[in-house]
């Protein structure tokens, strides 16, 4: 895992353990290893950088290597990580290698050229709700939810029970699931985000903004993936710039329903 990847499921862990208590995420995060590698050389599209949640990994690992031409710098960051540790036969780091490994991560900080903008975002997202930028985005969105199947700290998901034809069990199913589908704000014969300015307002106003108040933070981890992944190419980064911007004078704001 990388330091974003990490980042990620500490937020994952905020919301299915400290918050729900999803016993199956519980078990499975209970018994996982998790080995981290520091990033050398992000993305075109990665700003790990600008959200504090990258290139390096700093916590949450049992292990963490940082790659060198000749082999890797290893350490432990758990009880678990050591015992690993204490069954190798390693070499100590010398100077030299700590040092570039140190210098490697700095390029990868440094080269990172997308940013979001500083602080807590929450304020000036909701005081710009009617903004013409969720107009824009909405004319290029196609609703795929391919940004959401990708960021590592999206949850949403749907839970349905599927009856044998027998008619004497029922499968308890859960799925992942986007707020970019109609039907995942369906609520009693009625749609809640009807159509795709809603759907895209109300996901990126919820994980730049709402999660500071329900996690203490953003719930970006400057992944970039969804920049990736997108097939019209909207950045995230710029979509929240423009709409903390204020529209001009001259530039008429569009009216909508509630999210």
């Amino acid at each position: 895992m990388q330091a974003c990847d990490l980042a990620a499921l500490a937020l994952q862990e905020a919301h299915f353990t400290d918050g729900i208590r999803d016993e199956p995420f519980t078990r499975r995060r209970v018994n996982l290893l998790l080995i981290a590698v520091n990033c050398s050389h992000p993305a075109s599209t990665c700003f790990c950088a600008a959200t504090g949640d990258g290139p390096g990994a700093e916590s949450g690992y049992d292990l963490v290597m940082s790659e060198l031409d000749e082999g890797f710098l290893i350490d432990s960051g758990s009880e678990a990580g050591e015992a690993i540790l204490a069954d190798l036969t390693l070499e100590d780091a010398s100077e030299d290698q700590q040092r570039r490994a140190t210098a490697q991560l700095q390029a990868a900080n440094d080269c990172q050229q997308r940013r979001l903008l500083d602080g807590d975002l929450t304020q000036k997202l909701f005081a710009n709700l009617q903004h013409p930028r969720w107009d824009e985005v909405a004319e290029r969105c196609l609703s795929c939810g391919n940004c959401t199947s990708v960021c590592p700290t999206c949850f949403c998901h749907s839970e349905t029970d599927v009856p044998d034809m027998d008619g004497q069990r029922s499968a308890h199913l859960r799925e992942w699931d986007s707020c970019f589908t109609e039907g995942h704000s369906y609520i009693h014969g009625f749609v809640i985000r009807s159509d795709t300015r809603f759907r895209y307002r109300q996901w990126l106003t919820h994980k730049l903004g709402s999660w500071q108040q329900q996690y203490g933070r953003s719930g970006c981890v400057g992944y970039g993936r969804c920049i990736n992944w997108c097939p019209v190419g909207i950045d995230l980064t710029e979509e929240a710039h423009g709409v903390c911007t204020p529209a001009t004078d001259n530039t008429a704001t569009s009216q909508g329903g509630s999210a």
